[in-house]
This record gives C-alpha cells, sequence and structure tokens, in this order.
C-alpha cells in the first residue's frame, strides 16, 4: 500500500498570516487609543494618564492669566519678595506645583521685576514689576522766629537722594493751592529754614525721603505730620 504524506506548509501558513494581521491590529487599535483618549487601558487591565494627555496638560499657558495681590515694598536691604494670586480661569494657581517665581533687581529701591513661570501641567512666563520704596523718616522739631520757620528730621541715608517736605498754614490744611513742597536735595541733611507769615497761627508739615534713579523719583511714605503754634507750642500728629 502506498502511504500518502498531507503537506501541512501552507495551513501553517496561513494561520500564521491570520494571527500576524490580527496582532498588527491589535496594535494599531492601541496606539489610536494612546493618541486620541487622555486616559489609557493598559496590559494588566488598569487606567491611567498616557503620554500624550501629559503632554496636552503641560501645553496649557499661564500667558493669560490674571495676577493679583502686589504691593509697593519698603527698602529693608534684603531681598524683597512677593506672594501673589495667580489665577487661570476660574483656577487658582499653586505656587511651587504649578508655577515657580523668580526676580531681577528686587534688592534696592526701584522698580523690580517678577518672572512666573509655568510648571508639572502649565507652561509659558508671566513679567510683572512692582516698585520698592526708600525707607521713610520722621520730623523731629519745628521752630518759628517772625517770618522764618525751621523744620527738623531724623536722617535717613540708606538708598535716599534727599528729602522731600511739605507746609502750610492753618487756615488752608486741605487746599493744594497752599501747600508748598521743598527738596532737599542731600541725604545727610537734616534740617532747613523756610519763609511763613509771621501772623499765621499754626503750620503744620510733612515729610518724605527721595531716591532718584535717572529721571525718575521713588518716595517713600509721608511721615505723620508735626504742627507748630504761634506761640512755639507742638503738635505730633499720627
Amino acid at each position: 500500500m502506498e502511504t500518502k504524506i498531507y503537506d501541512h506548509s501552507k495551513e501553517v501558513k496561513g494561520i500564521c498570516k491570520k494571527r500576524l494581521t490580527a496582532w498588527l491590529l491589535t496594535l494599531i487599535i492601541a496606539v489610536s487609543a494612546v493618541a486620541l483618549y487622555p486616559c489609557a487601558v493598559f496590559a494588566d487591565g488598569t487606567q491611567g494618564e498616557s503620554a500624550n494627555s501629559i503632554s496636552l496638560a503641560a501645553s496649557k499657558s499661564i500667558a493669560k492669566a490674571r495676577v493679583t495681590g502686589l504691593k509697593s515694598k519698603t527698602y529693608t536691604g534684603k531681598a524683597i519678595t512677593q506672594k501673589p494670586v495667580v489665577k487661570l480661569g476660574s483656577r487658582t494657581l499653586r505656587a511651587g506645583t504649578d508655577y515657580r517665581i523668580s526676580y531681577k533687581s528686587n534688592k534696592n529701591v526701584g522698580r523690580a521685576t517678577m518672572i512666573i513661570r509655568g510648571r508639572g501641567k502649565y507652561s509659558g512666563t508671566i513679567t510683572k514689576t512692582f516698585i520698592i520704596k526708600p525707607k521713610p523718616t520722621k520730623l523731629v522739631n519745628l521752630t518759628r522766629r517772625g517770618s522764618v520757620m525751621t523744620v527738623y528730621w531724623k536722617k535717613q541715608s540708606q538708598q535716599t537722594s534727599g528729602y522731600q517736605f511739605s507746609y502750610v498754614c492753618a487756615r488752608y490744611p486741605h487746599n493744594n493751592k497752599y501747600i508748598k513742597r521743598v527738596r532737599v536735595k542731600s541725604a545727610r541733611a537734616t534740617s532747613r529754614k523756610v519763609k511763613i507769615s509771621a501772623t499765621g497761627n499754626r503750620y503744620t508739615v510733612w515729610i518724605r525721603t527721595y531716591k532718584q534713579i535717572g529721571s525718575r523719583y521713588y518716595f517713600s511714605n509721608w511721615s505723620p505730620y508735626l504742627a507748630v503754634w504761634k506761640n512755639g507750642d507742638l503738635e505730633y500728629g499720627y
């Protein structure tokens, strides 16, 4: 009897081709799912963010975020910082997690720069500026003799170019038309004489420091007022 040998090669090739096609199709579907959906299903059946969703989250720019809470600061001799509130839409971003802050020129009197850079799921930058003012001074005495009044103040020479004081007769305490201002262009000065009316019953004085940088002036806060009566008595304000 003659034995027939069956050739299985064609059948094996067909099965392999079908399995290869099925594997390629599964791979294409998986890659498409990662590309199209933020949430991917992993081999163990768990779910999580795909690499693409993380990339999309990181592309959120904070360039148009609203920044509030910045204030003018007074010179301290140390680097000055701020605690801003950064909101993108209705969401308040978290410092250290969603953004980080760096500064330029934030020690001396003048205009400081704050740079907010997105991090984590956020990118982009925001640049804001704020003012660092010189330290204030205070009035220590007022004297008057006839038509001359002498103004005395405490010296404050740190980051200061000079002083500016205002004075007015009590008859016109709220009328800018009668308020006179005097600039003292020396940080080492501690007094200045001005002409007044000998008949004026009461003169009120305020003083502040200033720093000149180029053509720009940076002023401190005004001091509490000090007033001198015609008889020489003093009145200290708040």
